[in-house]
């Protein structure tokens, strides 16, 4: 493992703060199986109603469904709502 992510798997321990409060680690929540939100991405990569590929610092998701649209695209956040079958990470 290298040293950086030996580092940023222990700084939220050692400091006392949530996972999500570190610079480029993106923030995934899940609403059911109908919204995705994630901030701290990097662009799509792919978009359709079946498949959607976002880039973020460390990774790439996928995310699988029917119907998947974004409803909402800024440079802060990504919104999408459809049926959410699965959400695979690649990368790292």
């Amino acid at each position: 493992m290298k040293l950086y992510e030996k580092l940023r798997e222990q700084i939220p321990e050692i400091i006392n703060l949530p996972d999500q409060s570190l610079p480029g680690v993106p923030i995934v929540e899940l609403y059911g199986d109908r919204r995705v939100l994630i901030e701290g991405h990097c662009g799509i990569s792919h978009y359709g109603s079946e498949t959607v590929r976002v880039k973020t610092p460390c990774s790439t998701l996928c995310i699988c469904g029917r119907g998947l649209q974004m409803s909402v695209l800024s440079k802060d956040q990504l919104i999408i709502t459809g049926t959410v079958q699965s959400i695979s990470v690649f990368g790292g």
